[in-house]
């Protein structure tokens, strides 16, 4: 049995082999982020023996295994490196010819594994038009490791991203109908997460959010004529401000969305008393994008209104004001309280149905309305000592759950909403009834069926012709 300093003396043998770089397990671990016990268990079983031979001289190192791709308009970039041959984020910026002076990490990832190959004898030759000679194989399987390097790039100076808010001239009409509105309780339409926003198709422009199910809420509305309409966040996709999903097809269509959203919300403000949009974690993906790249204009307001929002804001870029509807910024602490009742986007998202509103039951006081997870969740506990019961619940989405970047059959997304009835002279919640709806619909409320139907039609006609142009038809 070796002796302690017998094998320290393995290590320090096997150490000369890999590198000057690694003249330490320590050294070796930091490099490959994983545990020094990791590196000297296969030093001790000869995994790594010979197998790990970092070369000094990198002007003769080609760029096999280098992907290089720019995103978020020419801002951003990484660069993936896969080879047998370990080698630094320096020497990959290197060999990838990358200028420090117009682009800087972000961050790296270096990850290492093990593969076998066939171990073969080769001895081939090309004569007259022909290969011949003769491929042995041991049967032996020899082992190696690759190695990969991500690494992010940002630029130092900006690229000026086209300009996508321009100006639209179009009258939308806001005042409330001769509706007969509840004055004994108060009725609150409340939907989550319609995600306003597009992505390109052989077909066109192929909206994420679904026409078909807002429209049957909209005719929801007229039915029920909610005193508060509610709309918890994520009413716009923003993928041209996002850092997740930048795929070409979802981009340059931020003008568009904000159209469609600003007739629909107007077209709802008409049905209700009252009309709220609170912001969600896509609303704020506009703040971040100018925090990050244009500081200066940061909460940069117009001289005539400086108790107004932002220019650069959502409210400002939706005309919030103009459509008599308030805006709940603030994201994730942003909410509003409407008797005992808080609704908030939310930030939370746990794993398997019911999971979510399960977490919160337990702690909660008071009635809590959320989305931001896409399911539908509801629980309700009964408070002894005030002789009622609370309800936290999230009822699903508005958004195309297809379409709507991150769509996964495995995350059990589902269309919903909210008619939530509470009392006005108590606050207490009263009765919370789902608005249900499959894909293709129709939408199910209180055991009617409302079928599925674009208002693209009306929609267009309110729209000047070109303008109209951009959303082609049904």
């Amino acid at each position: 049995m070796r002796t302690k300093q017998e094998w320290k003396q393995i290590e320090q043998n096997l150490l000369s082999e890999f590198s000057e770089r690694f003249p330490t397990v320590v050294a070796l671990a930091k490099y490959l982020g994983i545990p020094q016990g990791t590196i000297r268990d296969a030093i001790y079983r000869g995994d790594l023996s010979g197998k790990l031979v970092v070369k000094k001289d990198i002007a003769n190192k080609n760029n096999d295994g280098f992907s290089f791709e720019e995103s978020g308009g020419g801002n951003e970039a990484t660069i993936k490196y896969k080879n047998a041959e370990p080698l630094t984020p320096k020497e990959v910026l290197e060999l990838a010819e990358i200028d420090t002076s117009i682009w800087k990490v972000e961050s790296h990832k270096i990850n290492m594994w093990q593969v076998g190959a066939k171990s073969e004898e080769k001895n081939l030759k090309w004569e007259d038009g022909a290969i011949s000679g003769y491929v042995k194989n041991d049967g032996k399987i020899n082992k190696t490791y690759l190695y990969q390097i991500d690494i992010k790039l940002t630029r130092i100076k900006r690229i000026a991203v086209q300009a996508i808010f321009q100006p639209l001239n179009f009258s939308i009409l806001t005042e409330s109908r001769n509706v007969d509105f509840d004055k004994t309780g108060i009725k609150i339409l409340f939907i989550a997460d319609p995600h306003f926003g597009f992505r390109r198709t052989p077909d066109g422009m192929t909206p994420i959010h679904s026409r078909t199910f807002i429209n049957s809420l909209l005719t929801v509305a007229d039915f029920v004529k909610p005193n508060i309409t509610i709309w918890n966040g994520d009413v716009l996709d923003l993928a041209d401000f996002g850092h997740f999903d930048t795929k070409p097809e979802l981009l340059n269509n931020t003008q568009m969305a904000g159209v469609e959203l600003g007739w629909v919300l107007g077209q709802f403000r008409q049905l209700s008393k009252r009309q709220i949009v609170i912001e969600g974690n896509h609303e704020k993906r506009l703040e971040k994008a100018i925090i990050k790249n244009l500081a200066a204009g940061y909460q940069l307001k117009p001289i005539h209104d400086l108790g107004g929002h932002p220019l650069m804001s959502v409210p400002r870029f939706l005309g919030l004001e103009s459509l008599d509807t308030e805006w709940i910024g603030d994201y994730p602490n942003g909410s509003i309280k409407i008797g005992k009742a808080k609704f908030q986007h939310g930030n939370v998202v746990r794993k398997g149905s019911s999971k979510t509103v399960s977490a919160m039951i337990n702690d909660i006081t008071s009635d809590r309305f959320f989305g931001h997870i896409h399911r539908f969740e509801m629980a309700q506990k009964y408070i002894e000592d005030e002789g009622r019961s609370v309800w936290v619940g999230s009822p699903g989405c508005a958004c195309d759950k297809i379409q709507v970047p991150g769509a996964d059959s495995s995350h059990n997304w589902q269309l919903g909403a909210f008619l939530i009835q509470m009392s006005k002279e108590s606050g207490n919640v009263e009765n919370v009834e789902h608005i249900s709806s499959s894909v293709n619909g129709p939408t199910f409320f209180r055991g009617l069926a409302f079928q599925h139907r674009s208002y693209l039609r009306e929609f267009r006609e309110s729209l000047p012709g070109e303008y109209a142009d951009w959303f082609g038809s049904d």
